[in-house]
């Protein structure tokens, strides 16, 4: 009688071992490992694109909103910042004032610098206007042309001569606090003088609706909001002056005023020419700095 393999059936010799069980272990081990590679090589090819792809979408999302609402605050932070400083000295001009110069906030003073100069310009494109329809008007009776006035020049001449007026008299103020040997820097200098400034906008955007309406109580209250800037960046200051210096601080800040108009006339003589029309110069053939010169020896 044949033998076989218990396990397989195969026949088998005398004395042969069937090696079944060496062949499926091989090939079961080698079957398990290629269907664990493959298993690998699935995972490795879904897995990672679904990683790099969560974090390349995510991050920026989050950055750029972060960035955005940073952005926001910061804008919506400083508006807010210069809104309170401003009625503040309105409300409190000794207490707010007196702070302002603490702090000396260069960037805070030079918005105060162009948000002055910006009203300003505005009320002398509103002046410009008045002047010039009535000269039309005039020129229209006697058969004659039209005078454009030039708002744009005008009103970009107004906020640079505003903004380096300011400045001018910060480095008075400077001046004046060192020939009365008191310590102090041009940053706070700065903010004094916007403390001015603060008191003017508001002032200056009234006085242009009232010139409309009536042009002498407008141009009065524009006058005014000079005299009460002045005041009360003078009343801020005091309270950094030493005791010793109280009784002349009243005279070298009213001398540093004076000195202050006297230069701003001197500087608008010069800036008068962008305010007319160069077919109007042209026309008249008139040296308008002579004349305005001339007109200022009067005031």
């Amino acid at each position: 009688m044949g033998n076989f393999c218990a396990r397989c059936g195969r026949p088998l010799q005398g004395g042969e071992v069937c090696n079944c069980m060496t062949q499926n272990t091989f090939y079961g081990g080698q079957q398990g490992q290629v269907q664990a590679s493959a298993s690998q090589s699935q995972m490795g090819y879904q897995i990672p694109p679904v990683q790099p792809q969560m974090g390349y979408q995510m991050p920026p999302l989050q950055q750029t909103t972060g960035q955005s609402a940073s952005g926001r605050q910061g804008t919506g932070g400083k508006a807010d910042q210069i809104t309170g400083n401003l009625l503040g000295i309105l409300k409190r001009p000794v207490t707010m004032g007196s702070e302002a110069i603490a702090v000396a906030d260069l960037k805070t003073a030079f918005i105060f610098f162009a948000l002055q100069g910006i009203a300003s310009a505005l009320f002398a494109m509103v002046v410009g206007h008045s002047l010039f329809t009535a000269a039309n008007s005039g020129l229209a009776y006697l058969g004659g042309g039209t005078i454009n006035f030039p708002y744009f020049r005008a009103l970009i001449v107004t906020v640079i001569v505003s903004v380096l007026q300011s400045c001018i008299l910060a480095l008075l103020l400077w001046g004046g606090h060192a020939l009365m040997q008191c310590g102090t820097t041009y940053p706070k200098m700065m903010s004094a003088a916007a403390i001015r400034s603060a008191v003017m906008i508001p002032t200056i955007l009234v006085s242009i609706i009232l010139f409309v309406v009536s042009p002498g109580i407008g141009f009065s209250l524009f006058v005014f909001g000079n005299i009460w800037g002045f005041l009360t960046m003078a009343t801020a200051m005091a309270a950094y002056i030493p005791d010793k210096r109280q009784d002349i601080f009243p005279l070298i800040v009213s001398i540093l005023i004076l000195v202050f108009v006297i230069i701003c006339g001197f500087i608008m003589s010069k800036a008068v020419v962008y305010y007319v029309p160069d077919s109007l110069s042209d026309f008249l053939d008139l040296d308008l700095e002579r004349i305005s010169e001339n007109v200022m020896m009067f005031f």
